[in-house]
C-alpha cells in the first residue's frame, strides 16, 4: 500500500512531521491520545524508525507532543491554524466544518456516503495486499478483546483500521476528507461507552464484514455492510445524536469502543 499520497517532496522526517500533524489536525489525534507507536508509524508512512524519532524529537521541541519514556508519544496542543491567504485547503475545509450547523444524523449521513464512495474505489484501485493490512488491523482489534480496560487502546486501533480503509481507495482528496470525519465520530464513541451500548466485538464483527465482502469482491454486500454500521450507531444512541452546536459537543477527555 503507498502510504506516502501526501508527500511528493521533502526528507523522511518531513514526511513523518507532515503525516502527524495531519492527524492531529484532521481530529485523529487529539490533545491527550497516545500517537501510534514507532513501528506502527514506520509501516503507515513506509520510513525507517531514525526518522520517526528525528520528527517527534522537533514536534517536541515545538509543544505539540510530549515524549514520556516508556510509555509513548503524547498529542500535547493541535497545531495553530494560519490565519492567511495561503492556509492549506484541509484548515479552510476544518474551518468551514466548525462554522457550519449540523446534527448527529447528519454527520452519520455523511459519513456513510464517504465510506460507500471509498468501498467503491477500493475495488477499482486496492491491491491484494491492501486487503490483508485491513484483515490484518482487525485482527490486531480481535487479539485486543478480552484485555481488561484497554479502552484507549480499542478506540486507537478502531480508528486505525478506518484510517486504513481510507488510504486504500488511493484517492487523496476522500482520505483527508474521511480522517476529518472519522475525528468528529471519535466524539461519539465516548457516549456509547459511557451508556454501555458498545463494545470492541461489535467494532470488530462490523469491521469484519466489510473485510470479508471486499476480500470476497462483493460490492453489494460490502456496501450494505457500510450502512448497517452506520445505521446501528443512530440504533444504539438517536438521543445523543445533537447538533454540532450542543453543550454536550466535542467532549475532549475519555473514550470509548466504537461500533463501526
Amino acid at each position: 500500500m503507498d502510504h506516502n499520497y501526501h508527500f511528493k517532496k521533502g526528507s523522511a522526517t518531513d514526511r513523518v512531521s507532515e503525516q502527524i500533524l495531519q492527524w492531529i489536525a484532521s481530529g485523529t489525534y487529539r490533545p491527550g491520545d497516545r500517537l501510534p507507536s514507532e513501528p506502527q508509524i514506520s509501516q503507515m508512512v513506509g520510513v525507517s524508525r531514525t526518522p520517526i524519532r528525528e520528527a517527534m524529537r522537533l514536534l517536541s521541541s515545538q509543544g505539540l507532543v510530549e515524549i514520556r519514556r516508556g510509555s509513548g508519544t503524547y498529542v500535547t496542543h493541535p497545531p495553530k491554524e494560519q490565519q492567511s491567504p495561503t492556509a492549506s485547503p484541509s484548515s479552510s475545509f476544518q474551518n468551514d466544518l466548525d462554522s457550519c450547523q449540523w446534527t448527529g444524523r447528519d454527520l452519520a449521513d455523511y459519513r456513510m456516503a464517504l465510506e460507500q464512495a471509498i468501498v467503491e474505489l477500493i475495488f477499482k484501485n486496492a491491491s491484494h495486499e491492501d486487503l490483508l493490512r485491513l484483515h490484518q488491523k482487525n485482527q490486531q482489534i480481535k487479539d485486543r478483546l478480552d484485555v481488561q480496560g484497554n479502552h484507549e487502546e480499542m478506540l486507537q486501533l478502531d480508528l486505525e483500521f478506518h484510517q486504513l480503509l481510507g488510504e486504500c481507495c488511493k484517492n487523496p482528496l476522500l482520505i483527508v476528507t474521511y480522517q476529518h470525519v472519522m475525528g468528529f465520530f471519535r466524539d461519539k464513541l465516548r457516549v456509547l461507552y459511557d451508556l454501555g451500548l458498545s463494545n470492541g466485538h461489535v467494532s470488530y464483527l462490523s469491521h469484519q464484514r466489510i473485510v470479508d465482502a471486499l476480500l470476497h469482491n462483493d460490492l453489494t454486500t460490502a456496501r450494505e455492510a457500510v450502512a448497517d454500521s452506520v445505521h446501528n450507531h443512530l440504533a444504539l444512541s438517536p438521543e445523543q445524536c445533537v447538533s454540532k452546536t450542543s453543550d454536550e459537543r466535542s467532549p475532549r477527555h475519555g473514550h470509548s469502543e466504537s461500533t463501526y
